[in-house]
């Protein structure tokens, strides 16, 4: 006998509604997308850095170029490499 006579309970909270339950699932979706919280991260970072984006920018974009040239000549080179192992 815990209940108080005086002591009203307060009414079940109402269902969510279709917008509600569709904003959730969206929300459990892109929470699902893998490096998401880096992405973030990186993003609130790069916002911070805004009056360098002139510099910064075409820097980030050169380094990723370079970056993925390297990587995509390592590659070919090791694609070669094997073909010329099977002859």
């Amino acid at each position: 006998m815990n209940r108080l006579p005086f002591r009203r309970e307060s009414p079940p909270p109402p269902p969510p509604s279709p917008t509600d339950r569709v904003n959730d699932m969206l929300q459990n979706a892109i929470e699902r997308i893998p490096y998401l919280h880096q992405l973030r991260i990186f993003w609130r970072d790069l916002e911070s850095e805004r009056d360098w984006w002139p510099i910064l920018i075409p820097v980030l974009a050169w380094i990723g170029w370079r970056t993925y040239r390297n990587e995509r000549r390592k590659l070919q080179l090791e694609d070669q490499n094997v073909r010329a192992d099977n002859r």
